[in-house]
């Protein structure tokens, strides 16, 4: 029978990811629009300005519509919304899930690209600021600037804002019962020490109290001495009954007692 190669060699190998995270889609939209918008901005600004205009418009909102309702809450576990109250005035809402379950790679692919992306059009926006001959483009670069900005302001509100909820969460539920558990700890050995305290008193009067006595070096202690054996037992007396009459017994007659009597 011919020997079958092992079980390793017979499974395909599976190619290695090169994106770490857990979240490779979003990660894949959360980049692709950005590109998207610098391709067009370089390559069809000066040849079509209105339709690149028009076209970095729709993709920069698509952009800020998928990082701020999709990627940010799928790779950072953040989300964000502003509305505006009766009063006229801005009011932020933010939320945020478990920040302890957000991949790390997941997290700096998001801030690296949305923060990066930020900078890179500040660049734009001053090289056409020097540059006569794209002052035109500088309205577009603001305008790209100011959508990925309120992104980039709504997220990084939004993390503070989480940090703040993890920090009084952590004061007011788990402190207070570390805390306590501490405490009874070290009551616990307070309340051991008195009584191993007095314990140590108790025995160290016994022992004062019955000295031992003093010994001499020089004499040594007394020892057990056996009993002595006497190698010769006493021996039992002899016991030997009296005769026994044969003949029939005999007896005094009054005569012989009255004589005797009147003798004496």
């Amino acid at each position: 029978m011919e020997a079958q190669p092992p079980l390793e060699e017979t499974e395909q190998q599976q190619p290695e990811r090169k994106y770490k995270g857990n979240h490779p889609v979003a990660a894949a939209f959360h980049i692709s629009w950005k590109i998207a918008v610098i391709f067009l901005y370089f390559f069809f600004g000066n040849s079509r300005f209105t339709l690149t205009f028009v076209l970095v418009t729709l993709l920069s909102a698509a952009d800020f519509w998928t990082v701020k309702n999709v990627t940010g809450r799928l790779m950072v576990a953040l989300r964000w919304w502003n509305e505006v109250g009766e009063n006229g005035q801005n009011i932020w809402h933010f939320e945020s899930g478990n920040i302890s379950k957000v991949n790390p790679y997941d997290a700096k692919f998001f801030w690296l690209v949305l923060v990066g992306y930020e900078i890179l059009w500040v660049l734009f926006t001053l090289a056409a600021i020097i540059s006569i001959s794209k002052l035109r483009f500088v309205p577009l670069c603001i305008l790209v600037l100011a959508i990925n900005g309120a992104n980039c302001l709504g997220y990084v509100k939004c993390r503070k804002d989480a940090k703040k909820h993890a920090e009084d969460y952590f004061k007011q539920n788990i402190a207070p019962s570390i805390f306590s558990a501490v405490a009874t700890q070290v009551t616990k050995q307070w309340a051991k020490q008195p009584e191993q305290a007095s314990g140590q008193q108790s025995s160290s009067s016994s022992s004062a109290a019955a000295p031992p006595p003093p010994t001499n070096p020089n004499i040594s202690p007394p020892q057990h001495q056996p009993t002595p054996v006497n190698p010769f037992p006493p021996t039992q007396a002899s016991y030997t009954p009296p005769p026994v009459p044969t003949g029939p017994p005999q007896f005094a007659t009054p005569q012989a007692q009255y004589s005797a009597a009147t003798s004496v």
